[in-house]
């Protein structure tokens, strides 16, 4: 996405709008912004009152292990300057590992913005609880009854201005620094709409079931398609990374994109990390240009 670009625009091409999948298929080009190289420590914040702790351990250990999987070596291929002077070239690497993790009941109500998001997290960081880390990914992910939206964005919307998940950037302290961050709402919120890549026969017709239950996976989808996101274009909008010349990021270009799929005990899952399966969308890969599963390893579309 370009620079100076409109509101409606950066709403539809930066944002994960599971509910109108969108697929770009010319070149992703590199347009000199950082990327994200080195470890990468991930701060969650569990917000709202009704999480299981099923979920967060199963969404931890996705997060945890998915830098150890072939997955993940496609975020690998992504190449760039590392800092935003232009000073040092590198690649993503990671690894990406949940450095701290808390619960948050509604303490700021259940219909959040942008400007709640800022809070939430330097409420965190200002009582010691997250560490300020510029070289890190702070996500706040919300329980089904929390919504979001303000001006330019509103969770479950089927509208321009409609997301399942974003990634942004906001300055740290003195200004000099950014510190990334991405919102991700339970899909359970709007079933019809951030689980409709699932779910909806005519877009993946041979996903019988999904391993953990369409609202838990979903989610997840969308935490990784943010998560390679804020990795190879971590200052969207400000100083771009990766884009093709529609403006769509790499995440964005390959959704509901989810082959090869495997079965076990009637569910369908493409990803497996330790004993855990998911279900996961396809990254479009810099190498091959094309959406993958795996680093050159799958059959383009």
């Amino acid at each position: 996405m370009k620079p100076l670009i409109s509101i409606v625009l950066f709403v539809v091409l930066i944002l994960n709008v599971l509910f109108k999948p969108a697929y770009s298929a010319g070149p992703i080009r590199y347009l000199n912004g950082p990327i994200m190289s080195g470890p990468i420590p991930l701060y969650i914040v569990y917000y709202g009152n009704q999480w299981h702790s099923f979920n967060q351990k199963l969404i931890e250990s996705f997060l945890n292990g998915v830098s150890g999987t072939s997955y993940w070596d496609i975020a690998k291929e992504y190449t760039g300057f590392v800092d935003e002077s232009h000073t040092k070239a590198g690649k993503v690497t990671g690894p990406v590992k949940v450095a701290k993790s808390l619960n948050l009941n509604a303490t700021h109500g259940v219909n959040l913005n942008r400007q709640n998001l800022f809070t939430i997290i330097n409420n965190q960081i200002h009582n010691g609880r997250f560490p300020e880390d510029d070289k890190g990914i702070y996500f706040v992910l919300t329980s089904k009854e929390v919504a979001y939206g303000d001006s330019e964005l509103v969770f479950c919307e089927e509208s321009d201005r409609g997301m399942c998940g974003y990634h942004f950037s906001f300055p740290a302290s003195g200004g000099k620094k950014k510190l990334k961050y991405s919102f991700v709402g339970d899909p359970g919120h709007c079933p019809a709409t951030c689980i409709r890549a699932l779910i909806d026969p005519s877009l993946n017709s041979r996903i019988v079931r999904t391993p953990n239950g369409d609202t838990l996976d979903s989610m997840i989808s969308v935490i990784s398609h943010e998560l390679f996101e804020t990795v190879t274009n971590p200052l969207v909008n400000i100083n771009n990374a990766w884009l093709d010349s529609d403006g769509f990021e790499n995440a964005d270009k390959c959704q509901p994109y989810f082959q090869p799929l495997q079965n076990k005990n009637g569910a369908s899952y493409n990803l497996k990390i330790g004993s855990n399966l998911f279900l996961v969308q396809q990254i479009w890969n810099p190498r091959t240009q094309r959406c993958e599963l795996s680093d050159g390893k799958n059959p383009p579309l």
